[in-house]
Formats: C-alpha cells, structure tokens, sequence
C-alpha cells in the first residue's frame, strides 16, 4: 500500500489547534456559502465543491492548486454529534473506504488505511489531531507527505440546536500526478460520502 498523506478528511481530521474564543454566531454560520447553498444544507444536503488546477511554470515543474470547501448541518446538537465523532480509531467501522483505523492517545496521531475503486490508489493518512470535543474554530496544515503545507480551516458551530461544520482549504505545489478532473471527482465523491457516513452513525 503506497503511503502518502491526502487531504479528503479536510472535513473533520487534520493537524489542528483551536483559535481562542473564535465562535461564529449562529446566522452568520453559512454567510461563505451564498444563498442557493445555504438552502441546500438548511434542507439537510451537504455542500461541497473542489476545484483544482494545472499551472506551468516558464522555469520549474509543473504545478497544481487546490481549493477545497465543504458544509453541512448535522441533525443533532454539537454536545451529541462530537461525543462520536471524536472516536477517530473506530472509523473502520463506520466508513466503507477506511480499511484500518487506529489512534496513538499520547501523541494524539491517528492513522487511516484508505482502500477504495474511487481513488487512483491506495492511501495511508497520518497526522497530528486532538480529539475535538466542542465547536470552535480550528486551523490546520498537513506537515508532511503528499500536499505538505495544505492549510485550511474547519468551523464548527452551534445553530438552533443542531451542529453545522464547514471546512476550507488551500494548496499551491509540484504537479500530484493526477489529472485535475480526476483529482475533483474522487475528492468530492469520498468528501462527501466520509461526512454522510459520520452524521448518519452520529445520530444516536
């Protein structure tokens, strides 16, 4: 299994600290989103949208970018929706793509073993995560691997008792070696299909 660090879990599993006292208002949650998307997730649908693009440099390799942003509105309050999703090594058990899961409590590293006909290849994520136990606001950047200084952020808010999360990300480096078009349609299907699979075994 080749092993590299990939940002699909930009959702909810990067490398993160919590930015002191940063909480969005509730009806300022989805002002980055715009109305038509705003309405799809209020109505329970999950926004995502991916963009990546080929840059050719007149010295130097090719490059690529990336810009990554995903929403949705859980159906429970944040209390309820963390207490599950936080239990990062049991993920094999709830997402059909992640063939292994485990957590390293004291270095607080968890590690994904990927497998799916979505992806071009098989994937193996490790990363430095605190368990997240409350809304906030926390930023993240992948540190090492594949797309190493990907930065982003991921919001998590309370809104009218239920538990909305957003996440944002960007990254500019040597070309990946996959096409653009196939590096969207794999990232948006498994982005998707990860936070649907979480909020559903995150109901109860």
């Amino acid at each position: 299994m080749q092993k590299i660090q990939y940002f699909l879990f930009i959702s909810f599993f990067p490398y993160l600290h919590l930015s002191a006292g940063v909480i969005t208002p509730s009806t300022k949650a989805f002002e980055r989103f715009g109305p038509e998307a705003n309405q799809a997730i209020l109505s329970g649908e999950i926004f995502i949208n991916t963009q990546v693009k080929d840059f050719a440099q007149s010295k130097g390799p090719k490059q690529q970018t990336l810009n990554f942003r995903i929403g949705g509105l859980h159906p429970r309050n944040c209390q309820s929706a963390l207490r599950k999703l936080s239990q990062y090594e049991n993920f094999s058990r709830w997402i059909g793509f992640i063939d292994k899961s485990t957590y390293d409590e004291k270095k607080q590293r968890p590690t994904f073993h990927l497998k799916s006909n979505l992806l071009p290849f098989n994937m193996t994520l490790d990363f430095h995560l605190p368990r997240i136990r409350q809304p906030g606001v926390y930023e993240f950047q992948f540190d090492r691997g594949f797309l190493s200084g990907l930065k982003g952020k991921i919001y998590v808010h309370s809104h009218k008792k239920r538990c909305f999360f957003e996440s944002e990300a960007y990254w500019r480096g040597p070309h990946s070696s996959i096409p653009s078009s196939v590096f969207e349609f794999f990232s948006d299907a498994l982005g998707r299909l990860a936070m649907e699979n979480l909020f559903r075994i995150s109901r109860s």
